[in-house]
């Protein structure tokens, strides 16, 4: 019998499913379908019974997904939808895991990921992995990392990168146990990576829209002007993970120079996180 907590979380996630192919279906244009795109559409994208025949699934089917209804749903008709909805590998890692199959397929190589990586990232059976591009920004990533952090789950101009979701994202500003130390140290970080890359203007922008969006990150930002960079050392995290509970970690953060990118390895520090992550990690095939 399900308890009370997990069926409330089972039904968010339902409702969370259906907001995503939602936003998704908004977002594709009809002409690339061969849809004309007419003038008496009442909203953007393509419409329920187009998206339903282009993906060869029952319109009644898609409209219950998008409904947040308790049915079942098949990896094929998953699969269907992501090749229909032209999902990118982290939309449709977040797709499955909205779907309760977060860990029973495995994201695609990253383009111009250094061969083998997302292998050993995929084989890290231990906690969240991941691989950052110098600003920040997500390139690669392991299913169980996904189902942590839910680096498929936001959207926006900088919606990959590590720095903006620290401040701008609820979900990861609640996560942190310890989030005003953390969003210290992760600030600290911006500050070293700036002071050798004044010149790039992607990550000056992200630094000018954080500075205007959020009051936190531009009070720490000018503190850090005084107080200077944070450590690259490993360093413990504390997290509170919806369904998990507490989790604590060692992060262990290793350069990849030949990819101009670095690497983030989350270490169980106690029995119950270690049994918590292997237990994710079990899921693989189910």
């Amino acid at each position: 019998m399900v308890n009370g907590t997990q069926a409330d979380a089972e039904s968010r996630m339902r409702r969370d499913l259906g907001e995503f192919l939602r936003a998704k279906r908004a977002a594709l244009r009809p002409s690339d379908f061969g849809v004309p795109n007419s003038k008496r559409r009442r909203a953007p994208g393509l419409r329920r019974e187009e998206l339903a025949q282009i993906s060869g699934i029952g319109i009644t089917w898609y409209t219950w997904l998008e409904q947040g209804r308790d049915i079942h749903v098949s990896t094929d008709l998953l699969q269907r939808l992501t090749r229909a909805l032209r999902l990118s590998p982290h939309d449709a890692a977040y797709l499955f895991s909205l779907a309760g199959q977060s860990l029973s397929v495995l994201p695609q190589e990253a383009p111009g990921l250094v061969d083998g990586l997302q292998t050993v990232l995929n084989g890290y059976a231990f906690g969240p992995a991941a691989v950052f591009d110098p600003i920040g920004n997500t390139l690669a990533f392991n299913l169980i990392g996904d189902f942590v952090y839910h680096f498929s789950g936001y959207d926006g101009p900088w919606g990959d990168n590590i720095f903006w979701r620290l401040f701008m994202d609820p979900y990861r500003r609640q996560m942190y146990v310890d989030w005003p130390d953390f969003a210290r140290y992760g600030v600290g970080l911006m500050r070293g990576l700036y002071a050798s890359r004044k010149d790039d203007s992607a990550y000056r922008e992200m630094i000018d829209d954080l500075c205007r969006s959020s009051p936190d990150f531009h009070r720490m930002w000018n503190e850090s002007v005084q107080q200077g960079t944070s450590s690259y050392a490993p360093n413990r995290i504390h997290l509170q993970v919806p369904e998990l509970g507490k989790l604590n970690f060692l992060s262990v953060r290793l350069a990849i120079p030949m990819q101009d990118a670095w690497t983030v390895f989350l270490s169980p520090l106690d029995e119950k996180t270690m049994s918590a992550m292997l237990g994710l990690d079990s899921c693989k095939g189910k």
